[in-house]
């Protein structure tokens, strides 16, 4: 199977897969957002904000614990509610149920998605991350994390380069 094909299964079963921003769009919602551009320009993953008033309830966030290692947390959650986890080749900037879609989930940019719950403190630890894909090295990816159960939340974006 290939990777179009299962990324467009993907984004079909995907609820928040109604983005139809073109990249040129894209860019111009984002000019004024601290986004890094092609090729990653660093090799810490990064926050960055919407500009199209939707809110950012949760907090994604990362921090280094090796040369290529981390750990992954978002905070803000209900505690035991349910939240998905998206990452894409590109990010977005557009608004929708009054938070903000930072990543593009078309078919051809979403790479993929997991769903997960909050623990009694409404947060989620992801660790030992790698940004370690030597056949991606140079790309940059785009993380936001959602809760939708009790009700639809989203966070800021994490700009994930990947290193060789």
């Amino acid at each position: 199977m290939s990777l179009k094909l299962l990324a467009a299964m993907l984004a079909a079963t995907c609820v928040l897969a109604f983005s139809s921003s073109t990249p040129n769009q894209v860019q111009a919602d984002l000019a004024n957002t601290p986004i890094l551009g092609p090729g990653g320009a660093t090799s810490t993953p990064t926050p960055y904000t919407g500009t199209n008033g939707g809110a950012e309830d949760l907090v994604l966030d990362f921090s280094q614990t090796g040369p290529a290692t981390g750990t992954i947390t978002v905070t803000g959650g209900t505690p035991g509610g349910s939240g998905l986890m998206a990452v894409s080749f590109a990010p977005a900037n557009v608004q929708g149920f009054g938070i903000s879609f930072l990543i593009a989930t078309d078919p051809i940019n979403l790479i993929t998605f997991f769903y997960y719950g909050y623990d009694a403190a409404g947060s989620l630890t992801v660790p030992g991350v790698s940004q370690s894909f030597p056949n991606l090295a140079g790309t940059d990816t785009y993380i936001q994390a959602y809760e939708y159960d009790p009700g639809a939340k989203a966070s800021n974006g994490l700009v994930f380069p990947l290193l060789p």
